[in-house]
C-alpha cells in the first residue's frame, strides 16, 4: 500500500517569516503586503498568519499580548517562542520559498482535479483544457488573492508615491527609450505593457525597434530578448553594430571595402557589444515556442522583449487570422503583465495608407486584426514621408526628417513627434534643432 505524499512545503521557511516578524515587529506590513495566509501550509501557521493580517490592518501595535488575543486559539507563550529558535535576517528569501511551494501545491491540486475531470468526463467540449491554458498562461496570478480591498490598495498607492517623491529615487519599472521627445508623450517604458510599433514594409518599424532595445540594453542595462521572425541573427546583430558605432550599414555588408583603421574600430565596437546582456531567438515562428521562449527568459533575468514581427507568427489556420493574431497579441499583453516585463511589437499596416493623398497611417491600418490595437498599452506608426515621395529629401543627404505617430496611449498624450532618421545607419533619433541633448556618445556609454 502506497503512502500519500505530503504536498510540497518548508517548515523552515514558515517559522523563519513568523519568527521574523515577532522579533521586529516593524517589518508586520511588508510581510502582510508580499504574504498570505494561504502561502502557509502549517494550518497553526496559516491562523497565525491570519492574526498578523488582523493586526495590520488594525494598525494595532504587535506584542504577546495583542498577538494572543487576535489569534483567539490556544497559543501559548511556549509555542509562540519555538518559531523563534529558527531566524532570518533576510526574511523576504523565505518568503519567496513560501510563494514558490505554494504555487507548486496550487500546480498538483489542479492537475490532480484536471486529471479526475477528464477521466469522468465524456463531453468533448474543451473547457478543461482552456481553463489549464489559462492557468498555466497566467500562472504567477493564478496562486495570488482574487481581489485586493480598498485599504490595501490605497495604502500601497501612497506608500509608492511617497517613495517616489524622494530627491534619490530612481524608477525601477519606467525606462528611457532613446529618445527624448518621444518619452515626453509616452512617459518611457513601462514593465508590465505591451507596446505595438507599426509601419508599412521597409519604413524602418524594425530599426525603431532594434534602437529602443539596444538604447535599453546599452545606457539601461536591462536584459533584453529579440524574437526576430524576420530577419536572421546576423542582420540583426550588423544593423546593431551599425546604430552602435555609428558606421554606414552597406559598407557592413561589403567588408572587402572596409579600410584598414576602420576594421580595429569595428573589432573593438564587436567586443563591446558583446558584452551587452541581449539575446536573439531567430528560429521560433510558433505561438507556443514564442511563448515559452519568453518564459524562460524572463526567468533568466530578461526585462525587455521585441518581437519582430507579429503578422509573421505561425498561428493557428483553422482559425480566421484576425483572432488567431488577436489571441496572441492577447496572450502577449497578459504575459507583459503577469511576468513584469516590457514586450515591444512589430506590426505591419495594411495597403489602405498607400492609396491616401497624405499616406499617414491611423489605427484602421493595422493589417489583419483590431485586437492589436485592444492588447498594446501603446501604438505608434512610423511615418517618412518620403518614403512615398523621394523628391522632398536630397538623395546626397544622410539625415531626413521623419515623424513617430502616436495613436494610442494608455498613460499619455497621442499625437505626432518629430524625429530624424539617419540613412546609413537605419538609426531614429531626436531632431537637434529642437533645444534637446544630442544623442547618447560613445563616450558618455562607455
Amino acid at each position: 500500500m502506497k503512502t500519500a505524499k505530503t504536498l510540497p512545503h518548508d517548515k523552515r521557511a514558515e517559522d523563519a517569516v513568523i519568527g521574523a516578524v515577532v522579533l521586529e515587529p516593524e517589518i508586520l506590513q511588508d510581510v502582510v503586503d508580499k504574504l498570505s495566509a494561504e502561502d502557509f501550509y502549517q494550518p497553526l501557521h496559516k491562523d497565525l498568519f491570519k492574526s498578523f493580517e488582523k493586526l495590520a490592518k488594525a494598525s494595532t501595535a504587535l506584542d504577546d499580548v495583542t498577538l494572543m488575543n487576535a489569534y483567539g486559539g490556544k497559543l501559548t507563550s511556549e509555542v509562540l517562542a519555538s518559531k523563534l529558535l529558527d531566524i532570518a535576517q533576510n526574511w523576504g528569501d523565505y518568503a519567496d520559498i513560501l510563494k514558490e511551494t505554494r504555487r507548486r501545491r496550487n500546480i498538483i491540486q489542479r492537475l490532480s482535479d484536471w486529471q479526475q475531470r477528464l477521466w469522468e468526463t465524456d463531453d468533448t467540449s474543451t473547457s478543461v483544457t482552456g481553463e489549464a491554458m489559462d492557468f498555466f498562461t497566467d500562472s504567477d496570478e493564478s496562486v495570488g488573492e482574487p481581489y485586493l480591498d480598498s485599504s490595501s490598495c490605497f495604502r500601497g498607492l501612497w506608500e509608492d508615491t511617497k517613495k517616489r517623491s524622494l530627491p534619490d529615487w530612481q524608477e525601477s519599472d519606467v525606462f528611457t527609450s532613446g529618445i527624448k521627445s518621444l518619452d515626453q508623450k509616452t512617459g518611457g517604458v513601462r514593465l508590465g505593457c505591451m507596446d505595438v510599433i507599426a509601419a508599412r514594409p521597409s519604413v524602418g518599424k524594425t530599426s525603431l525597434g532594434l534602437g529602443v532595445m539596444y538604447h535599453l540594453a546599452h545606457v539601461r542595462n536591462l536584459k533584453t530578448l529579440i524574437l526576430s521572425l524576420e530577419l536572421p541573427q546576423r542582420v540583426l546583430s550588423r544593423k546593431l553594430l551599425s546604430m552602435g558605432m555609428n558606421y554606414p550599414y552597406r559598407k557592413l555588408e561589403r567588408p572587402k571595402d572596409i579600410a584598414t583603421k576602420d576594421m580595429m574600430n569595428i573589432e573593438r565596437w564587436c567586443n563591446k557589444l558583446g558584452s551587452l546582456p541581449i539575446l536573439i531567438n531567430d528560429h521560433d515562428r510558433k505561438p507556443d515556442a514564442l511563448s515559452f521562449a519568453i518564459r524562460k527568459a524572463a526567468r533568466q533575468g530578461v526585462q525587455c522583449v521585441m518581437l519582430d514581427y507579429l503578422n509573421l507568427v505561425d498561428v493557428d489556420q483553422k482559425a480566421p487570422l484576425h483572432q488567431s493574431l488577436g489571441n496572441f497579441a492577447q496572450l502577449l499583453a497578459s504575459l507583459a503583465k503577469s511576468l513584469n516585463i516590457y514586450i515591444l511589437c512589430m506590426a505591419q499596416l495594411n495597403r489602405g495608407i498607400d492609396s491616401r493623398q497624405e499616406h499617414q497611417p491611423v489605427l484602421a491600418d493595422l493589417k489583419s486584426t483590431s485586437d492589436i490595437e485592444q492588447s498594446a498599452s501603446i501604438v505608434s506608426f512610423v511615418h517618412r514621408p518620403s518614403f512615398y515621395n523621394p523628391d522632398l529629401v536630397d538623395e546626397n543627404d544622410d539625415i531626413e526628417e521623419c515623424e513617430i505617430i502616436i495613436a494610442k496611449n494608455r498613460y499619455g498624450e497621442t499625437g505626432k513627434v518629430p524625429v530624424e532618421f539617419v540613412k546609413s545607419c537605419t538609426l531614429f533619433r531626436d531632431r537637434l534643432n529642437l533645444n534637446q541633448a544630442p544623442p547618447i556618445t560613445d563616450e558618455e556609454i562607455f
